[in-house]
Order: C-alpha cells, then structure tokens, then sequence
C-alpha cells in the first residue's frame, strides 16, 4: 500500500473547486482516514512544495495539512534520508495519533506517483485550474530533485491507469 492514498475516481467537481478522497498511511494506520474527501489538488499543491524544501535540505521538518478537519501530518528528518511521519489532530492539531519510520525519497517518489494519477484525471474530466497548474509545475521541480539526487525518476501512470481506491493490498 501507498503511503500517499488518492482515489482519482472520486475526482469531484462542484462550482469550481475539486475534491478527492486522499489519505496518508501512517504506520498502518489509514489518516485521517481511508477515503477522507478533501480539496486533494491544493493539499498536494502544498505538500509538494514542503517535499521539495525537504530534499533540498531548506527544512528538517514540513507539516502537511489537510484543509478540512483538524488533521496533519508531520515530515521530519531523522538522519540522512531517514525521516518520520507523524499524525496528529485535534485542537491545534496537537494530539499525535501514529508515528512511524520512512525513507524520505521513498515518500516524495510515492508522492508523485500518485499526484500524477489525480493530474492525469483532472485532464480526462476536462477540468484545470491555478491548483492544478501550481502542483503540476512543483511536480516537475520535485521530480528534477529525485534525478539528480537518486539517479531515478518515478514513472508516469500508464495512459489507462488502474484506478487508484481504498481497498488495495
């Protein structure tokens, strides 16, 4: 299972604005939880923004905010590429619920992979916006940081890509 989870078949848009189910696995734990709906376009907008200042060594620590509820995760660097994923909610977004190890450009990889199955069906719906354009274009810069830093680049979904859902194994 991903780390990042994004259903691109709940792919809704309503005056405007997408929404998607998208959910992170935090030590086995499904978070906020499998299938939370939520506007995924700009929420990976800004996750992929904090991925790059991680890989770029701008930061030790990104939190990634989902925009409905009080939920996020946190992304720190332990040592070398070796990070940790942090959930919490709540109030302030204070009470950790799951913790657990990752490598970091394992996530990012997984991250775009998954960002790119979302873009990938905002383009068969016929839908684009400002988000879409601003995660595509942070897509492209991270994707130029896993080249250069770990000599792969995460492959672009098949054109009929499976569709990504809750219940994978």
């Amino acid at each position: 299972m991903s780390i990042v989870n994004v259903n691109k078949e709940s792919l809704s848009v309503r005056g405007g604005l997408a929404t998607a189910d998208i959910w992170m696995e935090v030590d086995g734990i499904s978070f906020p939880k499998v299938q939370w709906n939520d506007f995924a376009i700009v929420i990976m907008g800004w996750w992929c923004v904090g991925l790059i200042r991680l890989l770029r060594n701008e930061s030790a620590r990104e939190i990634f905010d989902f925009m409905d509820g009080p939920y996020s995760v946190e992304l720190s660097r332990t040592e070398g590429s070796a990070g940790r994923l942090s959930a919490f909610e709540g109030a302030g977004r204070r009470c950790e619920v799951a913790s657990g190890g990752v490598v970091i450009s394992e996530f990012a990889h997984d991250f775009v992979i998954e960002a790119r199955i979302l873009l990938r069906r905002c383009k068969e719906i016929n839908w684009w916006s400002t988000d879409a354009n601003q995660l595509d274009e942070s897509l492209k810069i991270l994707s130029e940081i896993l080249i250069r830093s770990h000599g792969n680049t995460p492959p672009s979904p098949p054109v009929l890509a499976h569709s990504r859902s809750g219940a994978r194994g």
